[in-house]
């Protein structure tokens, strides 16, 4: 898996050096949804990936 993710890595960092990212919605899309795919999630099918999930934080040790 190290081997397939390296290239898709390395064309992140090259963009980012770049500044090609230009806000949350693209990062989300372009970066995020690109590293998901290629660990083998369906993108597309909501029961695998969210792309706004919503999570509850507890603070304090109760």
């Amino acid at each position: 898996m190290d081997e397939m993710l390296r290239p898709i890595l390395e064309d992140i960092r090259r963009k980012l050096n770049a500044g090609a990212y230009q806000n949350e919605e693209h990062v989300r899309l372009s970066l995020v949804a690109r590293i998901v795919k290629a660990l083998g999630w369906d993108i597309w099918d909501p029961s695998e990936a969210n792309a706004e999930l919503f999570c509850h934080h507890q603070s304090g040790s109760e």
